[in-house]
């Protein structure tokens, strides 16, 4: 029997773990066509036919070059982006995957870069609240930082500020009072900024980010002090963390709907989807052609407000006959085959159709080239 082998997110995922969520549907759907799965910690990675990466585990990968595993065997999936994983979005690691799904369209080629659309789990709720039931606005997300380009948790951070001084609006998710001097995910994002600016090649330390000559930048050592200094300053409209999302979200009317990465084309989450289930209007800001997955008559694109005291307005003017036809375009599209192509079972579908394909060549048109072998190639990670 052909056998894949899954590295998952995290070790909390090991032991098939990963299969209990949306990533069941894709174990299933290869079963159906006979091929076994497992995580990686099941198997064996030097028999194994596939080995998947669901992001980076540089470890995992030193391990599969040091056992003679080619990149024909390797598929590299690119859900985290640049801002928070860029040390994955090097080239020098992408020559050991013969193949790589990424949410983002400006490197899909539909040769050895394929469409990953996040996979959504179709659900509702038994009922929605009315208009007059509703809070204002909310945003639940995770209180993050970034020293990498295109970051979108500064962007967070401002609109929170703006919306602290108005009423009806409510701060949800974990770690928004925490201070970027003593929390670990800070330092680490500096860390992860530093490493996307190098590449280790052999012995010498080598500059690898386009367009960058300088190690750690004003600009990011001054966002990181920035951070320092705002995290004395309690967010007043913070709640604290939710038991349920799509239940919470639901009571309020609009919710500020930031990707982690603005300026990209494709990269969209959960985060809008979870709206459209709330019956919430999304305040969108991130995939730079999301009207082209998603109806244009089902979100507001915050692009097109040019500042939070605009959009403070334009939400407290909006009338319950103008919530009510944006929140049913919301309800129409998951109904309709444009989000069947985001549910598991679509997103895996298209998935297991490219990965069945023919392997195709690797290393032809790459930026960075290493010698052949384990060991050189290890420096390259």
């Amino acid at each position: 029997m052909t056998t894949y082998l899954l590295s998952p997110f995290s070790n909390n995922y090991l032991g098939n773990a990963m299969f209990d969520g949306p990533t069941g549907t894709l174990r299933d759907l290869m079963a159906e066509r006979g091929i076994s799965m497992c995580t990686v910690d099941l198997g064996d990675i030097r028999s194994a036919d596939r080995i998947l990466f669901y992001d980076l585990n540089r470890e995992l990968l030193l391990k599969c070059l040091a056992a003679g595993v080619t990149p024909d065997r390797l598929v590299l999936f690119l859900f985290e982006p640049e801002v928070t994983r860029p040390d994955q979005y090097n080239p020098r690691v992408w020559q050991h995957f013969g193949t790589i799904f990424t949410s983002r369209d400006d490197l899909v080629d539909n040769v050895r870069f394929f469409k990953l659309k996040w996979p959504q789990i179709m659900r509702r709720l038994s009922s929605l609240p009315g208009f007059e039931e509703r809070k204002l606005a909310a945003m639940i997300n995770s209180n993050k930082f970034s020293y990498v380009d295109g970051e979108g948790f500064t962007y967070r951070r401002k609109a929170i500020r703006f919306f602290d001084s108005v009423d009806d609006f409510d701060l949800y998710g974990p770690n928004w009072n925490d201070n970027a001097l003593t929390r670990q995910q800070a330092i680490y994002a500096l860390k992860q900024a530093l490493i996307s600016k190098t590449t280790r090649n052999g012995s010498k330390l080598t500059l690898w980010r386009a367009g960058s000559t300088a190690l750690l930048s004003p600009k990011m050592i001054a966002s990181y002090f920035r951070d320092i200094l705002g995290g004395w300053r309690p967010f007043r409209s913070y709640i604290g963390t939710v038991p349920d999302k799509d239940e919470t979200l639901s009571h309020y009317r609009f919710c500020l709907c930031y990707e982690n990465q603005f300026n990209r084309p494709g990269y969209m989450t959960e985060k809008i989807f979870d709206c459209f289930v709330s019956g919430t209007i999304p305040i969108y800001l991130g995939a730079t052609n999301v009207d082209e997955y998603v109806p244009r008559s089902a979100f507001i694109w915050m692009k097109d407000i040019p500042d939070f005291s605009a959009l403070h307005t334009f939400m407290k003017s909006m009338t319950s006959a103008e919530f009510n036809k944006m929140q049913r375009a919301g309800q129409e599209f998951l109904d309709s085959e444009a989000f069947g192509a985001w549910t598991p079972k679509g997103s895996f579908n298209d998935i297991i159709a490219k990965l069945l394909w023919d392997t195709p060549a690797v290393g032809a048109n790459l930026v960075f080239a290493c010698e052949s072998g384990p060991r050189e190639a290890a420096g390259c990670l």
